[in-house]
C-alpha cells in the first residue's frame, strides 16, 4: 500500500468506503465527492505533492466596523444602481454586496442572492442577540441608555436595513432619527462582519472538526472508556485577590463534603467543583486530565477580530491536568511539571496527521495576564472536502487545575470573565455605543446616536468594574 494511502487510513474513513482486509470496497450506490477523493489516493491516482490545501483564516478578509460602514454607504449605491436597471431587489443586493466587497482575488462571495439574502436574514438575527448579549452581560449598569431603537430592533429584512442605514436624516436630525440611522449601520456591518467570518470557516464545520479531534483523543491519548470524577476542595485568599490555596482532591462526594464542613469553620471562602475527568497512562503514572471545549463562538470571533488578533483558535480545547497517580501511591496534585510532561506527551501520540503542528510560535498576546500560565500548542487539523484538503487552525492549552481555577475564580485580570469585560469595555463599546467620533473620524457620513455613555470616564468604568465583580 502506497505511503498516501497509510496517510488517509490513519485518520477518520468515509462512511461510504468499507474495508476488508487489505483492500477496499465501495459500498455500492453511494460515492460522494470525499469518498473518490479518497479511493484516487489510497489507488495512487492523485499525487499528494498537487493536492490544493485550503487555510480558511488566510482566506478570511474581515473588515472593522467603521470601514464596513463605509462599504454600506457604497452597497447603497451600487444597489439603488442595479434597482434602476430594472434587476429584482434580492439581486440588486447581492451584486451591490460582490460590487464592493472584493477580496484581494476579486471575489467577494459565490453564495447566489437567495442565499445570500437567506444568510443575512440569519446573521441580522445573531446581530441583535449579540448585542442584546454584550449589553446584559457587561453593560448592564447602563442598560436603560442603550437598547436598540425598535425599526431596527424588528428588522430582519436586510434589503429594509440598507436602506434605514443609507437614508439620510437630513442636516438637523432628532436623537431618534441619529440612532436609528446608526444602528441600522451598526445591524448591516456585525451581519456583514458574520457574513464574512461564516464564508472563510463556517461555525458548523469548526464543531465537526473539533468532534473528529475529540474522537482521536480517545484513540491516541486517553484510555478508552475510562473516566475518574474527582471532586475539589480549594480556599481563596482574598488577601490576593481571591487565588486559589490548599486545594484538596477526594474522590467522592461524601469526603468531600466532610471536609469542606471542616475547613468552612477555619475559612472565609471554599469553592467546592466536581471534575469529571479523563485517564492518561504514562509508564507506572496515570495522569488524570480534565477537559475543557474552547471552541471560538462569532461573538468571540468577532471580537477578536476587532482587537486586530488572528483567529488560530476557533477549534480549540484545554487540557487540564488534575492529579497524578502512581502503583502503591497516593493521589497527588499535578504540578507545573507534570502539566510540561502531559504537554510534551500530546506532541508524541496526538499531534500527529491529520493534526499538524504550526512551526510558526503563537504571536504573543498583549492583553495577557502576567501571573497567568499553560502551554499553548498552535497547529491545523487537515480534512478532506471535495477534491481540496481543509487545514483549519486549532489551538491546544495544557495547563494545572490550580492555574485553571484561578481564571474563574481571581478578582482581578486574571478572571477570564473580568479580562472578557474589560475587552467589551475597550472594543466593542466605542464601535458600537459611541460617544465621541472616536474609530469614525473617516467615515463622514455618520452622526453620532447620542448613547450617554462616555467610555473614557474614570467613573464610568469604576461603575462597570464594580457590577462585574458582584456577578463574579
Amino acid at each position: 500500500m502506497s505511503e498516501r494511502a497509510q496517510y488517509y487510513l490513519s485518520t477518520k474513513l468515509p462512511p461510504s468506503l468499507e474495508w476488508v482486509d487489505n483492500s477496499c470496497s465501495l459500498n455500492s450506490a453511494k460515492i460522494d465527492q470525499n469518498s473518490t477523493l479518497w479511493l484516487t489516493l489510497i489507488r495512487g491516482e492523485t499525487d499528494m505533492p498537487t493536492q490544493k490545501i485550503f487555510y480558511p483564516d488566510q482566506a478570511l478578509i474581515f473588515r472593522s466596523l467603521p470601514e464596513e460602514f463605509q462599504l454600506i454607504h457604497a452597497m447603497g449605491l451600487s444597489f439603488n444602481d442595479f434597482c434602476s436597471r430594472g434587476y429584482p431587489e434580492r439581486e440588486s443586493l447581492y451584486f451591490a454586496y460582490v460590487e464592493t466587497h472584493r477580496n484581494p482575488h476579486g471575489i467577494a462571495t459565490a453564495s447566489g442572492a437567495h442565499e445570500f439574502y437567506r444568510r443575512m436574514t440569519e446573521y441580522l438575527r445573531t446581530a441583535m442577540d449579540m448585542v442584546e448579549h454584550v449589553i446584559a452581560t457587561y453593560f448592564r449598569t447602563f442598560a436603560e441608555r442603550l437598547p436598540a431603537h425598535n425599526s431596527v430592533a424588528n428588522c430582519l429584512d436586510t434589503i429594509q436595513m440598507l436602506k434605514l442605514a443609507t437614508s439620510d436624516p437630513g442636516h438637523n436630525p432628532s436623537s431618534l432619527e441619529r440612532r436609528r440611522n446608526f444602528e441600522a449601520k451598526r445591524q448591516l456591518g456585525i451581519a456583514l462582519q458574520l457574513f464574512a467570518i461564516e464564508t472563510a470557516d463556517e461555525e458548523s464545520a469548526v464543531a465537526d472538526d473539533l468532534s473528529s479531534i475529540d474522537q482521536l483523543t480517545w484513540e491516541r491519548l486517553f484510555v478508552p472508556d475510562e473516566s475518574v470524577d474527582l471532586w475539589l476542595i480549594a480556599g481563596l485568599n482574598s488577601a490576593r485577590a481571591n487565588r486559589s490555596e490548599n486545594l484538596e482532591l477526594f474522590r467522592t462526594h461524601r469526603q468531600a463534603k466532610r471536609r469542606a464542613r471542616e475547613r468552612r469553620h477555619l475559612e472565609t471562602n471554599i469553592k467546592e467543583e466536581l471534575l469529571p475527568s479523563r485517564v492518561t497512562n504514562l509508564g507506572e503514572k496515570n495522569y488524570i486530565v480534565y477537559v475543557g471545549n474552547r471552541r471560538k463562538r462569532l461573538l468571540s470571533t468577532l471580537l477578536k477580530l476587532e482587537r486586530g488578533r488572528p483567529t488560530g483558535d476557533r477549534r480549540g480545547w484545554k487540557y487540564v491536568v488534575v492529579a497524578v497517580h502512581q502503583t502503591g501511591n497516593e493521589l497527588r496534585l499535578a504540578t507545573r511539571d507534570d502539566a510540561r510532561v502531559f504537554h510534551d506527551h500530546t506532541h508524541k501520540t496526538l499531534w500527529q496527521s491529520p493534526l499538524v503542528v504550526s512551526p510558526d510560535p503563537p504571536n504573543p498576546n498583549p492583553h495577557r495576564h502576567e501571573t497567568y500560565w499553560d502551554l499553548k500548542t498552535l497547529g491545523r487539523y487537515h480534512r478532506a472536502d471535495n477534491g481540496r484538503m481543509i487545514a483549519g487552525s486549532a489551538e491546544q492549552l495544557v495547563t494545572t487545575i490550580q492555574d485553571h481555577l484561578d481564571t474563574y475564580v481571581a478578582t482581578d485580570g486574571l478572571n477570564h470573565d473580568l479580562y472578557r469585560a474589560r475587552q467589551a469595555m475597550e472594543f466593542l463599546g466605542p464601535l458600537w455605543f459611541p460617544h465621541h467620533r472616536g474609530p469614525y473620524d473617516e467615515v463622514a457620513s455618520m452622526r453620532l446616536p447620542g448613547f450617554g455613555v462616555d467610555w473614557d470616564s474614570p467613573r464610568l468604568k469604576e461603575q462597570l468594574e464594580h457590577w462585574w465583580k458582584n456577578q463574579l
